[in-house]
């Protein structure tokens, strides 16, 4: 077994509070990352302190699940009319808009979501390359500085390879 000392947990603190303080933020991506990295090693991993390799189909899942409630219309009581509240910068995130179709064609039910085997699919796959193609390859940059503390930063790819103790220092 091949536990990370405490000194390499701090680190590992300090990287994570380094990320959200210096990252570049224009949508809720990179937290989203974060969590559903944080969810896939208490869910799936163990204590054993390895590596392991995790495909962005692996996560798609888990940001559907984040974003599924957010794109339920909120009511500004002022104004009297109901829209989904903003999550970036510009217009809204790719991910969001495809969850709020299907949240829509639904009528907000994420089990009756699920149901529709051959659009969650869709949805799955969009969002895992979404996934890839954004905030996989941007969540370890801090200001200009490039912190390949959660993975090898290659900047292209749908699987990561979580470096050892990753999965141990989210699970404690």
């Amino acid at each position: 077994m091949t536990i990370p000392a405490a000194e390499d947990q701090l680190k590992f603190i300090n990287s994570i509070q380094r990320i959200l303080d210096e990252g570049a933020f224009v949508a809720t991506y990179k937290f989203a990352l974060i969590l559903a990295l944080a969810d896939y090693a208490v869910e799936h991993g163990d204590d054993s302190g390895h590596p392991v390799s995790l495909a962005t189909d692996d996560i798609a899942e888990k940001f559907i699940e984040y974003y599924w409630r957010q794109v339920v219309p909120y009511a500004f009581e002022c104004k009297g009319t109901a829209m989904v509240l903003k999550q970036g910068a510009g217009s809204q995130p790719v991910i969001l808009q495809r969850v709020m179709d299907l949240h829509s064609k639904v009528n907000g039910s994420l089990s009756a979501a699920r149901m529709h085997v051959k659009d969650w699919a869709l949805l799955s796959k969009k969002v895992a390359t979404t996934i890839a193609e954004m905030p996989l390859w941007r969540l370890q940059v801090a200001g200009n500085t490039i912190l390949p503390f959660l993975y090898k930063q290659h900047g292209a790819g749908r699987t990561i390879d979580l470096h050892s103790g990753v999965v141990y220092n989210f699970r404690c």
